[in-house]
């Protein structure tokens, strides 16, 4: 049988697990982020999930792939305040996702990648996931 004349026989009943292919684990978080801009805008949302790497937040408002700002957040063991540079690295904007039977909707907003290089940030951040 060649692989082209594969066929999906069916509809997985559960979302995709990608954690084999990340780098850190993530962990559903639900706390307070401030978005600061380069203009010291600030906007503040709800993270979903973190991860000793990056960050999704739930927002109804997107800025675009690429964008670089500032994450203002605490940590959700000890309580320390970070302040991480992250740049915007997807974009979800809540349609359903038709990659599950039935599909279900996603929750709009953006993932984040940290880029920062301050160890005691990452450490901290590692620590607190058990990663």
């Amino acid at each position: 049988m060649k692989s082209e004349d594969s066929v999906i026989r069916r509809m997985p009943k559960s979302r995709p697990n990608f954690a084999g292919f990340r780098k850190f684990g993530r962990k559903d978080l639900r706390t307070d982020v401030v978005i600061q801009d380069n203009d010291g805008w600030e906007v503040p949302l709800e993270s979903v999930n973190l991860s000793a790497s990056g960050m999704f937040v739930e927002s109804k408002f997107l800025f675009e792939i690429g964008d670089e700002h500032i994450l203002i957040f605490s940590s959700p063991h000890t309580g320390e305040c970070f302040r991480i540079t992250a740049r915007v690295v997807r974009v979800e904007e809540g349609e359903a996702d038709v990659r599950v039977d039935p599909a279900e909707p996603l929750v709009p907003g953006m993932a984040y990648e940290f880029k920062t290089d301050d160890p005691r940030a990452l450490e901290e951040l590692r620590g607190s996931l058990g990663g």
